[in-house]
Parts: C-alpha cells; structure tokens; sequence
C-alpha cells in the first residue's frame, strides 16, 4: 500500500489528547504503518521494510497528503532523522520535494504497539456486509455520555447459536439479529465493541468486508492481507436486560399504524431544525396527531389523521434520532405503553428493531429485581 493511502487510513486511530504524548505518533516498523490511541489501533503494510522509527503522526499525515505524490520515498538518513522526498513530471516541468521528520528508534515504544491477535480468542465470524449494516444500525443509539460502560458501545451477544448486536443510551434501543455463521468455544457470551471501534469499522468497511472477525475475552481484531484493526473491550460490564425491555414494549395489542403522511411531516419538521439540533414535539387530540418544531429560522406545524384515538400527553422525540431512523423505516407504528407514554417502533421482520420513547434498561432492571424479591 502506498505510504500516503495507508497515512490515511490510520490517522483515525493517532490520540487527540496530549495526556500520553507518545499515542499522538505513528510507528513504522518491518514494513507496517502504525497508530494506536490506547485503546483503538489500525496497522497498515507498505513498501518500507529497511525502516523503524516512530515519527509525529499529524506530521507526517499532512506531508504525505500535501507534496506531490507520483512517487514518495521515506529515507532514514540518520537514527533521528526520516527524509521524505517526492518527485513528479508534468510534461516538460518537474518539481521536487524533500521534508526531514525527527525520528525516534520504535525499540523505545515496543510496549504501545497493539497485538494483531487476542490473547484468548472466544469467537470468530466473517465481518459480512450484513454484519456491518447491524452496527451502522444499532452505533445510531449508542450513548455519548462515558457514564455507563454498557451504554458507550454495541453489545456483541452469542447465545442459541445466532449473533445479536444491541445498543441503548436509555431512551433509545436498536438490536439486529446478525445472518452469520459463528465459530465460539463458549455457549453463550456478551462483549461490549466501543462507539470507536463501530466508527472505524463502518468507516473502513470496503477495505475489511468479507475478513474474520476474532473477539477474545479483552479485544476484537479485524485482519486483511493489508490491514488489521484493534481494539480492547470494557471489562465487568453490567450488560442491560435487552431482551426484556424489547418484550415489554412489543407486548401491547393496541398498535396504531402510522398512515405514510407522518414519515413526509417528520422530514419536513426536521428541515427546520438547524443540523436536526432540538426536538419534534407530538401531541393528540382523539384521532388527530400534531407535529411542530420550533428554530430560530422558522417553525413546521403538522397534522395527521390516526385510524385509532389516542388520549396522550404532548410528547418530545429526539430530532437527530429520528433523523437517523427514518433512513431505516420500513415499517413503522406506534405501540401505547400507558396513558402519559408512547414508544416508537421501527421494524424490519424480525431482524431489525428501534424503540424510541420511555424504554429505559436500568428502569427495567430494576424492576425486574424487585419482583424477583
């Protein structure tokens, strides 16, 4: 892979913070480029493997992105000193360029270079296109609040020999049930994959699709013929009862089809909303429902007529969510849960659920307890 595609692709993985100065370099090292943030690694192979040395990573990415590329070469002219030059012909004019990078001897950051393979592998699965839309899917009501270590990823659960994926930040739910062979040593186990490793997966997808997924009981690796991306898991967590929140919701016999009209005034409420920033506002009188939102550039009003007569307080939904799931529908209803409540239900057969509305895990959780006692 060529020096400047492969900078690209694992820039992602370089730290933000100036915490651990070290995480903010890429290591280039027998052939492979390098990054790791301490938590998420990618490692890329190029056609470099007389060099190592670790290098500043936002450096070299912009260097390799801004000279011209026809032909880059990276020279060690001294153990502190990496030189890339560059050449280029444009008919009969030329340019030439050359940028010296202080470099590091890579033997001094052997500890933060990430392993390609888990300690104790639990399973492996082709990383499907199917597989992949399921985390794009359930990423969309991962939590961005780092409270909770369940709610902060998408929980990887094996169980009856089928691959669900789940996320909640507490008012939101989406789960998939994955079509994808597993091989695993256990019956049954739950993993958590951090909001940042689903980024780079869905980001990275064309170069990885089709590749084996192998999760161990700390870390989830992804390995190409060019590629290998990592990242360590949360350990202890205290996995929310999906499962039974998705029963609660889906067991009412009152549900009201929603007619098309909603999903078109939906769209039209969220143009208003600057970057879909604020809420949508739902309110019902008998078999009317009332949709408005409010911005400082204007405001949308809504009304649609419902086939059932609902007796519900004014409600708030979540723009960007709803924003985000309205790609997803094909079905979609509404489902009362009591008089003060209502849970939005975005469905694909059986494989594909959103719940948007009151369901909270850590609620049901507890309640699920308290009639156990």
């Amino acid at each position: 892979m060529k020096i400047a595609n492969a900078a690209n692709i694992v820039k992602s993985c370089i730290a933000s913070s100036d915490i651990i100065p070290v995480l903010k370099n890429l290591y280039i090292n027998n052939g492979k480029l390098l990054s790791f943030n301490g938590a998420q690694g990618i490692s890329a192979k190029i056609d470099l493997e007389d060099i190592n040395c670790v290098v500043n990573g936002d450096a070299l990415v912009k260097i390799v992105n801004s000279i011209p590329h026809d032909k880059i070469e990276l020279v060690m002219k001294s153990k502190e000193e990496l030189v890339i030059s560059s050449s280029t012909k444009k008919r009969s004019r030329g340019s030439k360029t050359k940028v010296s990078l202080v470099a590091q001897p890579i033997k001094s950051f052997k500890s933060f270079v990430f392993k390609t393979e888990p300690d104790e592998v639990v399973c492996s699965f082709e990383l499907t296109e199917d597989v992949i839309y399921g985390i794009a899917n359930c990423v969309s009501a991962v939590s961005e609040s780092n409270m909770d270590a369940a709610l902060g990823g998408v929980a990887l659960c094996f169980e009856n020999k089928k691959l669900k994926l789940y996320a909640t930040d507490t008012v939101r739910m989406s789960r998939y049930v994955c079509d994808v062979r597993v091989t695993s040593s256990k019956p049954k186990f739950q993993i958590l994959i951090p909001r940042a490793y689903c980024s780079l997966i869905t980001s990275l997808a064309k170069h990885i699709v089709g590749n084996t997924v192998t999760v161990g009981t700390n870390s989830i690796v992804i390995n190409t013929d060019e590629l290998s991306l990592f990242s360590t898991t949360p350990q202890s967590v205290d996995f929310p009862d999906y499962e039974g929140v998705i029963n609660k919701f889906t067991a009412y016999d009152n549900f009201c089809p929603v007619p098309a009209r909603f999903i078109e005034a939906l769209n039209r409420c969220l143009v208003i909303l600057v970057e879909a920033q604020g809420r949508v506002t739902v309110s019902f009188e008998g078999d009317n429902m009332t949709i408005k939102a409010d911005s400082y550039i204007g405001s949308v009003v809504e009304r649609v007529t419902l086939k059932s007569r609902f007796d519900l307080q004014p409600l708030d939904f979540n723009a960007e969510f709803l924003k985000q799931t309205l790609s997803l529908i094909e079905q979609m209803s509404f489902v009362r849960h009591d008089k003060s409540e209502i849970t939005v239900i975005v469905g694909r057969k059986d494989r594909l659920l959103n719940i948007l509305g009151s369901s909270n895990p850590e609620k049901q959780r507890a309640s699920s307890d308290s009639e156990e006692e």
